[in-house]
């Protein structure tokens, strides 16, 4: 495609076979892939403003998400919070987890908790393949989940994703777009490259929960492959997970009559 574009000139980490009118880029591991992408640019002038993202939509996607919720009984006074478990497609029984999966059962305790201590509304999103996955996790919590996976075009998604008081996804597309719109976030991460991929806020907090383990990151490696037990993620708990939903929806306190506890019980190691 870059070839048929007749461009005059053109930046690249490496050539295909055959191009030897490229400038090369290099491309440092250590650094995110947002700043590596910018640095490619500097010849050119371009001059980088960040490494946060933005996502823009038109605003009549708001409207949209707040007719759908109030058809669900969610007012703009409740407090909601996202969930977001899938990560590209599940090929295994719902109780078995991989690569980027979080046990559902420990994603249910969390939704379960949050609307009980809370007083928290819960969605959960997801792909049509995250389908089963979705329904699993909310009749496991056994308390009202506002099940829209499969549900929402992109662009609303992005509107819902905006009115979340706070998002507790996998390793997904939603939470970089959680990040990019400024929504309170809060991620479970294992297998992948976290220096080069995590997601990166400019507007709102982030929150990557990550125990590195000897096997970590295998993504691009052949472990990615023969991995059958994902200890990366099974290492992040539930209250782990908890206490951090909980410190975000307390940055959103002024908006609510009621204050949001704080956790009790043994505190998760740092």
């Amino acid at each position: 495609m870059a070839r048929r574009a007749g461009m005059g000139r053109w930046t690249a980490y490496g050539a295909l076979p055959g191009d030897d009118g490229f400038e090369p880029a290099a491309f440092d591991p250590h650094r995110h892939a947002i700043e590596n992408h910018l640095r490619a640019a500097l010849p050119l002038g371009v001059q980088p403003a960040g490494l946060g993202m933005e996502l823009h939509y038109p605003a009549e996607f708001d409207q949209l998400v707040e007719r759908r919720l109030a058809e669900a009984g969610v007012s703009r006074a409740d407090r909601l919070v996202g969930i977001h478990a899938g990560w590209g497609g599940r090929k295994h029984s719902l109780d078995q987890t991989r690569l980027r999966s979080w046990p559902p059962d420990r994603f249910a305790q969390v939704a379960r908790s949050l609307v009980q201590a809370a007083g928290s509304r819960v969605v959960l999103t997801g792909s049509p393949q995250d389908r089963a996955l979705t329904r699993y996790i909310a009749r496991l919590s056994g308390v009202p989940c506002l099940d829209l996976a499969a549900r929402l075009p992109l662009l609303e998604l992005a509107a819902l994703i905006r009115r979340l008081d706070v998002y507790v996804t996998a390793d997904s597309g939603p939470a970089h777009m959680a990040a990019a719109l400024g929504t309170p976030l809060v991620t479970l991460w294992g297998p992948a490259i976290f220096e080069q991929t995590a997601p990166v806020g400019a507007s709102g907090p982030v929150r990557v929960l990550y125990h590195r383990v000897p096997c970590a990151p295998c993504y691009g490696t052949p472990l990615m492959k023969t991995c059958q037990d994902n200890v990366c993620m099974k290492q992040i708990g539930t209250e782990e997970v908890l206490d951090a939903a909980l410190k975000m929806l307390r940055l959103s306190e002024a908006r609510h009559r009621e204050p949001i506890p704080a956790p009790s019980g043994p505190r998760p190691p740092a």
